[in-house]
């Protein structure tokens, strides 16, 4: 008996030293026979707990279901064993939670009855806190890769299980959420034959991240197989023993930025051959350095064949006398209103000093580090200008003979009417009257001819004087009804001013803007003319009721050679181009308005004080966007 006891307090000795809290309890009302340190520790009470209920001992266990548990135990015989219940108890003053494995036994007799209910527990709670904090840091780690502006999946294990996978990666494989937890090479067959599953099973398996840019891939999307091209980061996914268990993958697509600069290229190469192929020069000037970049066409254009890069200052040293103080201004003016730069002029090579015309073309444009260039094409129009003046020396040449034997003519169809009048010889009269109509015709066609060569070969100075407009206008009225009656030429207003400027030219434009009106014009009709002072300006208008000009053609009347189509109207389309190069040479204005079948009205403003400077280059010559 004696030693029994001693066995038994042995084994007591046993438990009240284990590390692991231990209890006994008996009876239905739970009452605390033996609570070890460790459980007094884990209770946060004193030794004094026992002997007193389980309920008296833990107050703050009302609520929570460890009474009931036991008392279940104590009364079926069957023994309540648990991983991580909670239990809120009082340590240090403060209700905590703690998380415990447990076991409640039943310790029954050889009777099979049962004396004591014997309680192991086992502290957890860094462990569920943990596994708690681990689950929620999974759930952020999910919630924000679904949540994020890229295209990201997570792949688990040498399968590729896919494992998280959000809207931005499902858009770009063409794919709907039924595909998590499927390998990836199931989800997209697709990519057999491509290299990205072997790049993927190799980051898993090697640890090694791989970064690809501007991937071309195959993808099927809507049931059909696309092309697209990718950025993509692929990373090995460390578990917190530091083993591999998966892939995390960041996709970009680039597909459109790849295609607008593939784009680019192909029009660069495009436009690189027909610049090649039409032996245009090229040239960008930093507009405030006037740094120059050129190509190879520029410098054969021009003659330059050293070693040492061409400047622009040793272009502009080659350009003519007469032109250089215009490119230099044009250059300017399109740099600071941003404006399209046209300009044809003329200079001299560099190897040989021969004299060649261009034309230079371009404007300013923004470029990719946000800074300003001046950019354009230059081509060598030397032939077409040399063409050009071949034509007008021939124009000239033969209108120049061609007045003399018609002057002759014309002198003897005038005798024929003197002679027709002195003998009351109707007949003779009507023709030779017919013919000094058709010979006046003839006369003012081959002027305008000689004008247009003098124009354009730049032999026509502006001869100034003070005259009174509005008695131009009325010679000039009186002159046109003299051989044309059946149009009714109305100017009533009275025009005092005089006007500082060359006559015999204002009377060419104003007579050619009459005669205009005149040939499309039905007979019967009214010509209203117009001759006021606006702000400083000479303002002449000539109103028809004619045939009007389309919206297409009104932009194209002053073009040399240009004339508004008609069966019963004949001539060259060169007086309305010599009435614009007059009044371009007075610093004036010319201008049309129409309407189709209801007349045109015809305009030109000169300033009253026409100052004039020095021989500029004809028109043709100087093309430009300024006007």
């Amino acid at each position: 008996m004696n030693n029994n006891r001693l066995e038994s307090l042995q084994i007591l000795e046993i438990l009240n030293q284990s590390s692991h809290p231990v209890a006994v309890y008996t009876g239905e009302e739970i009452l605390i026979e033996f609570a070890n340190p460790a459980m007094l520790a884990a209770w946060g009470k004193p030794r004094d707990v026992i002997g007193k209920t389980l309920s008296e001992a833990l107050p703050e266990i009302a609520n929570q279901p460890f009474v009931s548990m036991l008392r279940r135990v104590w009364n079926t015989g069957i023994d309540d064993i648990g991983e991580a219940i909670a239990a809120d108890l009082v340590t240090a003053g403060q209700l905590q939670r703690y998380y415990f494995d447990y076991e409640y036994k039943a310790i029954k007799n050889e009777a099979g009855e049962i004396y004591a209910i014997m309680q192991t527990a086992l502290d957890v709670t860094e462990k569920v806190k943990s596994k708690e904090e681990a689950h929620y840091q999974a759930s952020l780690f999910r919630e924000l890769v679904q949540q994020a502006p890229v295209a990201i999946t997570v792949l688990h294990g040498e399968q590729l299980i896919i494992d998280i996978v959000n809207p931005k990666m499902l858009e770009i494989w063409g794919k709907d959420s039924q595909i998590i937890g499927k390998p990836l090479s199931d989800a997209m067959p697709e990519l057999e034959g491509q290299p990205f599953i072997g790049i993927l099973v190799n980051v898993f398996l090697t640890g090694k991240p791989y970064y690809g840019q501007e991937s071309w891939a195959q993808i099927e999307r809507g049931g059909k197989i696309v092309e697209g091209y990718f950025n993509f980061d692929c990373q090995p996914f460390w578990s917190g023993d530091g083993r591999i268990t998966g892939v995390l993958q960041v996709v970009t697509e680039v597909t459109d930025q790849v295609m607008a600069r593939l784009e680019i290229q192909q029009t660069k190469t495009m436009m690189d051959m027909a610049i090649n192929a039409a032996n245009l020069g090229t040239w960008q000037i930093e507009p405030h350095s006037k740094k120059l970049i050129y190509n190879e066409a520029l410098l054969r254009i021009f003659g330059y064949k050293n070693s040492e890069p061409i400047t622009f200052e040793m272009i502009m040293a080659q350009v003519s006398d007469d032109y250089r103080e215009i490119v230099l201004e044009e250059i300017e003016l399109a740099r600071s209103k941003k404006s399209p730069f046209d300009l044809t002029y003329s200079q001299r090579r560099f190897d040989d000093n021969g004299l060649i015309w261009l034309r230079a073309f371009g404007k300013i444009a923004e470029t990719s580090d946000y800074t300003e260039a001046f950019s354009g094409f230059v081509m060598d129009i030397t032939e077409d200008i040399k063409d050009e003046q071949r034509k007008n020396d021939f124009i000239g040449m033969v209108s120049h003979e061609l007045k003399t034997p018609l002057t002759s003519v014309n002198s003897y169809v005038q005798l024929l009417s003197r002679h027709g009048e002195e003998h009351h010889n109707t007949f003779v009269k009507k023709i030779a009257g017919s013919t000094v109509v058709q010979l006046s015709k003839m006369t003012a066609m081959i002027n305008g001819f000689l004008n247009l060569s003098r124009f354009e070969s730049g032999k026509i100075t502006l001869d100034q004087s003070i005259f009174n407009m509005g008695e131009l206008v009325q010679e000039i009225i009186e002159e046109h009804q003299v051989t044309m009656s059946t149009r009714q030429i109305n100017f009533s207003q009275p025009f005092k001013f005089d006007v500082s400027a060359d006559r015999i030219k204002i009377g060419i434009v104003i007579s050619n803007l009459l005669n205009n009106a005149i040939k499309y014009s039905p007979n019967d009709s009214e010509i209203n003319i117009s001759c006021k002072e606006v702000d400083g300006q000479i303002e002449f208008c000539v109103i028809d009721q004619g045939i009007g000009i389309s919206k297409d053609n009104i932009g194209k009347i002053f073009e040399r050679f240009y004339r508004v189509r008609s069966e019963f109207v004949s001539g060259f389309g060169i007086g309305l181009y010599i009435s614009a190069e007059i009044i371009e040479r007075h610093n004036g204005k010319i201008w049309a308005n129409s309407e189709l079948g209801k007349g045109s009205t015809f305009c030109f403003s000169i300033p009253t004080q026409v100052q004039v400077e020095k021989q500029a280059p004809s028109r043709q010559l100087i093309q430009h966007n300024h006007r």
